[in-house]
C-alpha cells in the first residue's frame, strides 16, 4: 500500500508497538493521527514527526465518548480515515493464582471492547465513501513463553470472533464485497493484520 498523504489512526501509539507503526508510516509520507491516553507521550511524538503530519489525540478506548471524539477530532482535521489501527492492548502476567479480577476485566475492556468500539466508530464513514482499512492488533504469548500457571489474555480470540461475524454481517455486504476472515501475522509478540478491505 502506498502511504503518502493516507490518513492512519493508531491507537496505543504512546509506545510500544504503536509508537513504532506511528514512526514507520510518517516516514513513508502519511498523515498520523496519535491515540493514546499518555497526552504527554503523544504530544512529543507528534512534535518529533512534524505538526504537519502527526495529530495528537489523547484517547481513552474504554470510553464511548473518547472515541467518538477521536473520529471527530480525525475527520475535523484530515476529513477522512483511510486507514485504522487498533492496537491500544494489554496483557495481566500475574500468575492466574495472584491476577485481579479487575484486572482482567480491564483488559478485556481496553483490547476487545476497545477495539470493537473504534471499529464501529469509523466504519460509518468509511463505508460511505466505499474506501478504508481496519487493522486490529492483538497482544498474544509466545506458546513457549507461557507458562500454563499465568492469566493468558484470551481477547485476541475474542476479537477474531468479533471481527469475523462484522466481516460476514450481510447489512454491509452491499456497501463491499465480501471481507476475508481476519488473518494474523506474527510481529515479535503482537499479531496484526486484520484488513477490511473496502473498496
Amino acid at each position: 500500500m502506498d502511504l503518502r498523504d493516507k490518513v492512519i489512526v493508531i491507537t496505543g501509539a504512546s509506545s510500544g508497538f504503536g509508537e513504532q507503526i506511528a514512526r514507520r508510516c510518517a516516514q513513508a509520507g502519511a498523515n498520523v493521527v496519535l491515540a493514546a491516553r499518555s497526552a504527554e507521550r503523544l504530544e512529543r511524538l507528534a512534535a518529533e514527526l512534524g505538526a504537519d503530519r502527526a495529530l495528537a489525540a489523547p484517547t481513552d478506548v474504554t470510553s464511548d465518548a473518547g472515541v467518538t471524539r477521536l473520529v471527530a477530532t480525525t475527520l475535523e482535521r484530515f476529513g477522512r480515515a483511510d486507514v485504522l489501527v487498533a492496537n491500544a492492548g494489554f496483557g495481566v502476567l500475574d500468575p492466574i493464582t495472584d491476577a485481579r479480577i479487575e484486572d482482567l476485566q480491564e483488559m478485556i475492556d481496553v483490547n476487545l471492547y476497545g477495539t470493537v468500539r473504534c471499529i464501529k466508530a469509523f466504519l460509518p464513514d468509511m463505508l460511505r465513501r466505499r474506501n478504508g482499512s481496519v487493522y486490529a492488533a492483538g497482544v498474544v504469548y509466545r506458546r513457549a513463553g507461557c507458562r500454563r500457571d499465568r492469566a493468558r489474555d484470551p481477547t485476541p480470540h475474542a476479537w477474531r470472533g468479533d471481527c469475523a461475524l462484522v466481516w460476514e454481517d450481510p447489512g454491509h455486504s452491499r456497501h463491499a464485497d465480501p471481507w476475508p476472515e481476519p488473518v494474523c501475522h506474527p510481529v515479535g509478540g503482537i499479531r496484526c493484520g486484520t484488513d477490511t478491505g473496502i473498496r
